[in-house]
């Protein structure tokens, strides 16, 4: 199992449980009071995905090989540009951003599991509205994957200049 406090950002405070005895009495406190007990999958990619208008931004993959602390956009992590297929953009633009249509931006974290040699498993595991975009000259390949003149700050900051003048602010 892995706890996994609700607020923090990049990994922070989670701690791994191999079995029911390493489980203490009395869960770690959090900032909010609010934390989450899942599953421990050991990955070997961490996805992170960017959605703007219930569409999807851009996308970068951590390769990660067991990693504790899931955050496919850490500081500390070498990001690679992604292309997304066809059966992940629809899951995403499809099934979970219809769960939250008043989530203008933010984005979706998910796990490739190959401990089953499948390399379908996917697991999402954590939405994050308002999500800091990459910065282009920090993932490798983007101007590839992505367009040579592609910054998904800008389109955000497009996006925000669109939605005021129709709000009329």
């Amino acid at each position: 199992s892995r706890f996994k406090p609700n607020a923090g950002g990049f990994g922070n405070g989670i701690v791994r449980y191999n079995n029911k005895e390493e489980f203490p009495k009395e869960l770690p406190t959090t900032n909010d009071q609010m934390a989450v007990l899942q599953s421990y999958v050991a990955p070997k990619q961490l996805y992170r995905v960017w959605f703007l208008r219930g569409k999807i931004q851009c996308a970068v993959v951590r390769h990660s090989e067991g990693a504790l602390a899931a955050c496919a956009a850490s500081a500390t992590s070498s990001l690679q540009a992604h292309q997304l297929s066809s059966v992940v953009k629809e899951e995403i633009e499809g099934k979970l951003l219809p769960l939250i249509p008043d989530a203008h931006c933010g984005s979706i974290e998910y796990l490739t599991d190959h401990s089953q040699q499948k390399d379908d498993v996917r697991y999402y595991f954590d939405v994050n509205l308002l999500s800091t975009l990459p910065l282009v000259e920090t993932v490798s390949n983007a101007a590839q994957v992505w367009g040579p003149n592609y910054d998904p700050w800008m389109e955000l900051a497009n996006a925000i200049l669109d939605f005021a003048e129709k709000e009329g602010t």
